[in-house]
């Protein structure tokens, strides 16, 4: 089972380099669609994420200036249109 875990994880971590790092995200543009959404309606939620992955999170967060949040949302946002697109 652990080696499931371990595999999916280098999995997923493959594919966030393959694909997002190619992503630029503008700091700005992300942080006037955060003050143009501030107060909407949203649902709070909660996701178990390894250590290592949180962490990788944070790190592709802080490079490109904005809360490790935003960037979770936008990349799950950007995941279901590719789903939907496919």
């Amino acid at each position: 089972m652990s080696t499931l875990i371990f595999s999916n994880r280098l999995y997923l971590q493959a594919i966030l380099a393959a694909i997002y790092d190619k992503i630029d995200f503008d700091p700005k543009e992300i942080i006037a669609g955060m003050r143009r959404l501030k107060g909407a309606r949203r649902k709070p939620t909660s996701i178990a994420l390894e250590e290592e992955l949180l962490d990788e999170l944070k790190s592709l967060a802080d490079k490109r200036g904005v809360p490790y949040q935003v960037l979770m949302r936008l990349l799950i946002t950007d995941g279901i249109k590719r789903l939907k697109a496919a």
